[in-house]
């Protein structure tokens, strides 16, 4: 399947056991929370890698990296079946989430499309191929946001303290008034976009910093500016190369600020 058609297929919701295989550390036993024909994503409580809510996204990824490898090899369902569904896969995708409990999600390309004997085997109905189903496009992250007002605005980050890199644009996807999702315009022309997710990571914190300063604008106007943190990334090359950020603000957003932003304000 071309990775065009990789981002596109339809994503199931689950919660499959999944060991992840590691040359240099113990095996992990982690969860899939959702999977399509040519991807998964994992969660893996931080702290059995040894990550706790402090933790940067670049210690994540550098200790995902170093426990797990580039190539990625992990038995599905192994509780159930064992090793019959072992299986190789790279990661796209390293997030920070839900840090009182310091969860790391990793989304994963799959190197082979599951069949749908396979999905049996993990319990899932697969839908068809997007070849043959005509679905529509799927994000490659499943954000359960509310009170979002993307689209209309764009971000500038601006590195922390101790850096001198020039403000990085992107567009506001979704925001809300803890965090926002944004999508790096013309990923080929960003050097960290060419790379692996967990290079790219090391690269922005290096330019950036663990924490930037991110400005809201709307026609070349401000309308927010405050700290934030860049608590996952997700780069995919190919035909359909792209980058995206999600953000942590330093804190929630007030009722003014929401106000200025198009959100609803609490009552």
């Amino acid at each position: 399947m071309g990775q065009n058609n990789r981002r596109r297929e339809p994503r199931i919701v689950c919660d499959v056991p999944v060991r992840m295989l590691s040359e240099t550390h113990a095996d992990l036993e982690a969860r899939v929370v959702d999977v399509s024909r040519t991807g998964v994503r994992i969660r893996i409580e931080g702290h059995l890698i040894g990550m706790h809510r402090l933790s940067s996204l670049a210690t994540v990824a550098k200790t995902v990296t170093r426990i797990l490898g580039d190539n990625i090899e992990a038995e599905l369902n192994h509780e159930k079946i064992g090793p019959l569904l072992r299986r190789t896969m790279k990661a796209i995708r390293i997030a920070k989430r839900d840090w009182e409990h310091a969860y790391v999600e990793l989304g994963c390309a799959l190197q082979h499309a599951l069949t749908d004997e396979e999905g049996q085997l993990l319990g899932v109905s697969l839908p068809p191929p997007v070849s043959a189903s005509l679905q529509p496009e799927t994000p490659g992250n499943l954000h359960l946001v509310t009170d979002t007002a993307g689209g209309r605005f764009q971000a500038h980050i601006h590195p922390g303290e101790g850096h001198d890199a020039p403000p990085l644009a992107a567009d506001a996807d979704v925001i809300t008034s803890a965090m926002a999702m944004l999508k790096v315009p013309d990923p080929e022309n960003h050097a960290f976009a060419q790379m692996d997710v967990a290079s790219a990571i090391v690269a922005l914190h290096e330019m950036y910093g663990p924490k930037v300063m991110v400005r809201l604008v709307e026609d070349e106007d401000e309308v927010w500016l405050g700290p934030a943190e860049i608590t996952e990334v997700d780069v995919f090359q190919g035909e359909r190369a792209r980058a995206h950020l999600g953000i942590v603000f330093g804190r929630e957003l007030g009722p003014a600020e929401l106000s200025r932003l198009g959100l609803p304000t609490p009552a």
